[in-house]
Formats: structure tokens, sequence, C-alpha cells
């Protein structure tokens, strides 16, 4: 997966914040092996999309 929130929305500050805690928690799961159940992981990683993907929102035209 990439991440490139300063394509989509330059100058976001809070689509960079969410886009590198995601990446930062995705290189976590990577160096810890990639674990086929990351119960930790995969609710941090869930929850950050989720909360990403709402914020995305605000960027919608009305």
């Amino acid at each position: 997966m990439t991440l490139n929130p300063e394509d989509a929305h330059p100058g976001c500050d809070n689509c960079t914040a969410y886009a590198n805690t995601i990446r930062s928690l995705l290189a976590d799961w990577h160096a810890a092996g990639a674990p086929k159940s990351p119960s930790t992981y995969s609710g941090q990683i869930g929850l950050g999309l989720a909360m990403y993907l709402e914020h995305l929102g605000e960027h919608l035209p009305a």
C-alpha cells in the first residue's frame, strides 16, 4: 500500500499526520514478520485507516 497524501491534498497537515501514522504502523507490522494474525496491529491499522478515511471526507466537495 502506498499512501501519498501530499499528492492528493498538498498542505493538509492532518492528511500527512494520518498517513505517517499508518506508514509507521505498517512498518512495525512488516518488521515483526507480517504475522498472519496480527491482533494488535490489525486493530491499530484498521482504526488508523478508518480515521483517515473519515478525515478525507472533509476534502469532498459539498
